[in-house]
């Protein structure tokens, strides 16, 4: 069956949810970080998106993902791997709108 998915309205307020979760990430990631992105339909302008702000994270170094894992699931994201083995792991956050990830 297929994954309903919801579109709304472009919400201005996206702006700074993702400003509040970056500092948040960079707090809790500190100088394993070397950028914090809002990526995904909720960083473009007007555009009516699903509420999910969706965030990457580079870090300095590979060496860094199993600390940078353990620190982002004490606080709550899921772990969903690397599920491409492309080097991207993907974390998700369940909150009320608008999620993190």
């Amino acid at each position: 069956m297929p994954t309903l998915v919801e579109i709304v309205s472009y919400d201005p307020d996206w702006v700074s949810q993702f400003s509040m979760a970056k500092a948040a990430l960079e707090g809790l990631l500190g100088d394993r970080v070397v950028a914090v992105d809002h990526v995904g339909s909720t960083a473009v302008p007007g555009l009516a998106a699903k509420p999910v702000i969706d965030i990457d994270i580079t870090l300095s170094s590979s060496t860094d993902i199993p600390s940078a894992t353990t620190d982002l699931v004490n606080q709550g994201y899921e772990n969903r791997g690397n599920r491409y083995d492309d080097g991207v792991w993907a974390f998700l956050l369940k909150t009320t709108s608008p999620q993190f990830r």
